[in-house]
C-alpha cells in the first residue's frame, strides 16, 4: 500500500459579481468585487481518492452600495481521481 498523502494548499480567489435585477430595474445595493484567500490541506488515503478542506477569508471587499458579505467560508470535498 502507499502511504498516506497530505498536501498544504492555498489560493487566491477574485469574485465579480454582477448587480441583481428586480423587476426589471437594476438593484442599487447589489453586486461589486471581492478578493479571496484560502488556505486548506488535501489528504490522499488511497490511491484515487482525495479528500479536501479549506477556510476561506476574504482580503479585500468593494460592494457596490450598502449589502451584507462574506465574513469566511467553509469548503469540504471529495474527489475519485481517474
Amino acid at each position: 500500500p502507499e502511504p498516506l498523502e497530505i498536501n498544504l494548499v492555498g489560493e487566491l480567489i477574485f469574485e465579480y459579481k454582477d448587480g441583481n435585477y428586480l423587476g426589471g430595474n437594476k438593484v442599487i445595493n447589489s453586486g461589486g468585487h471581492f478578493l479571496f484567500g484560502s488556505m486548506g490541506i488535501q489528504v490522499r488515503p488511497i490511491q484515487n481518492l482525495l479528500l479536501e478542506t479549506a477556510i476561506v477569508l476574504p482580503i479585500w471587499k468593494d460592494p457596490r452600495g450598502k449589502q451584507s458579505t462574506t465574513d469566511f467560508k467553509f469548503f469540504f470535498g471529495i474527489r475519485y481521481l481517474l
